[in-house]
C-alpha cells in the first residue's frame, strides 16, 4: 500500500501536485491583480477561506466554482489551470502538473485592492 509519502517522491523534480499548481496559479494571478484574499472572494462569490483552501493545494473547486474565480479575475478558466495536463498510461491516465516558471511574489505591504463594504 503506497502512502502519501510515497507518492510524493515519484513526482519528477520539475513537476508538482495538480492542486499546488493550481493554488500557485491563483495566487500569482490575485497578487499580479492586487487583489486581496477577501477582495477576490467577494468579487467571485465565495468564502474568503475558500481562497485560502485552494491557494494552499488543501481543497479542490467545484466548476462552478472555478468559472466564478476566472470571470472575477478577468480571465479564462484554461489560464487557472495552465502547466496542468492529462497523461494517458496503459490501462488509466494521471494529472500532472509542471512548475510554474520562478516570479517574484508580492508582499502583502506592496498593496492589495480592498472591498467597499459600504456598497
Amino acid at each position: 500500500m503506497m502512502t502519501s509519502a510515497d507518492t510524493t517522491a515519484e513526482i519528477p523534480v520539475e513537476e508538482m501536485e495538480p492542486l499546488a499548481r493550481f493554488g500557485d496559479n491563483l495566487l500569482r494571478i490575485r497578487q499580479a491583480r492586487r487583489l486581496s484574499q477577501e477582495a477576490l472572494a467577494e468579487l467571485a462569490g465565495v468564502h474568503r477561506t475558500q481562497i485560502s483552501l485552494f491557494e494552499t493545494g488543501q481543497r479542490q473547486p467545484l466548476l462552478e466554482t472555478l468559472i466564478r474565480l476566472a470571470g472575477a479575475l478577468e480571465i479564462s478558466v484554461e489560464t487557472l489551470l495552465e502547466g496542468i495536463r492529462f497523461v494517458r498510461g496503459p490501462t488509466a491516465g494521471d494529472l500532472v502538473a509542471s512548475r510554474p516558471p520562478e516570479l517574484p511574489r508580492l508582499r502583502p505591504a506592496e498593496g492589495f485592492a480592498e472591498v467597499d463594504h459600504r456598497a
